[in-house]
């Protein structure tokens, strides 16, 4: 018996009450591209060999995303008996919360150069900074989505995503461009740019501006944490940033514990 074989009968099964969504069905197919000829019983270490074989400059990141499909599809074969023992499988550690050295000045001093010399993509990149939405989640939006109580940043449909439907309270600098008209075009992303080359043209975007201000390096998801270091710096909590991130999970806000510790030490000193 094969691994592909083993795919296979994970996708009829995760398919029979609704369709697999996009993401996990592009995982399954490099994983049946690389792991699919091997036989069901490899062991963890041949089948982190292929890994690596494959991917030999994959980052950390995307490798543990396929193995831990794979792991996923043996689990589900050996509960219900078509493997005796799935294999250990060891998959990269990846502490994926990066944390920019970037204040609430920097990023104020970021788009006001924006909003100079790149105007077409000021709006996207203020969105970003001022609600934390993800790049899917905000290239998703319509003018509805700016509501009256703020910004409504849901799940896009169909994608497996870790975060869940919240409304962000506008910033004074986001009410204003919402109240200026910006958002009542069709799309986020500048005109003539398609949303699968967004995240590129936006990245070399940021390298400009960035190199231009003496700031750090940023890539369009620190945005996202860009945001979360400046709720911390306002004295947010691990609550407030669960709520403002849309976290699924609070082990997931866990990952902020570092940038609220200084509020913690000063609540102590003053007991």
């Amino acid at each position: 018996m094969r691994i592909n074989e083993l795919i296979r009968y994970y996708e009829a099964v995760k398919s029979a009450y609704e369709p697999m969504p996009k993401s996990v069905s592009d995982k399954l197919s490099h994983v049946a591209r690389v792991f699919g000829d091997m036989p069901a019983s490899s062991t963890g270490i041949e089948i982190a060999a292929a890994a690596k074989a494959a991917w030999p400059t994959a980052s950390p990141g995307t490798m543990r995303r396929y193995l831990v499909q794979l792991r996923a599809v043996m689990h589900r074969a050996e509960r219900d008996g078509i493997i005796q023992k799935s294999p250990l499988i060891d998959v990269p550690y990846v502490h994926d919360t990066v944390y920019v050295d970037v204040n609430a000045d920097e990023v104020k001093m970021l788009l006001d150069f924006l909003q100079w010399t790149e105007p077409r993509w000021y709006p996207l990149v203020l969105l970003l900074c001022h609600t934390g939405a993800r790049l899917g989640e905000a290239l998703a939006m319509s003018e509805s989505n700016f509501t009256r109580l703020g910004v409504k940043v849901s799940k896009v449909v169909g994608r497996r995503t870790k975060t869940i439907d919240r409304i962000i309270p506008y910033t004074n600098r986001l009410q204003r461009a919402v109240a200026s008209g910006v958002y009542k075009r069709h799309r986020i992303a500048p005109d003539g740019v398609g949303d699968a080359s967004v995240a590129s043209c936006l990245g070399r975007v940021l390298d400009d501006a960035t190199k231009s201000l003496g700031l750090p390096k940023l890539r369009v998801h620190d945005l996202r944490h860009a945001f979360a270091a400046m709720l911390a710096e306002g004295g947010a909590d691990l609550a407030d940033l669960a709520t403002a991130l849309g976290h699924s999970s609070t082990a997931m806000s866990m990952r902020y514990r570092g940038l609220v510790r200084g509020k913690l030490t000063g609540l102590m000193a003053s007991i």
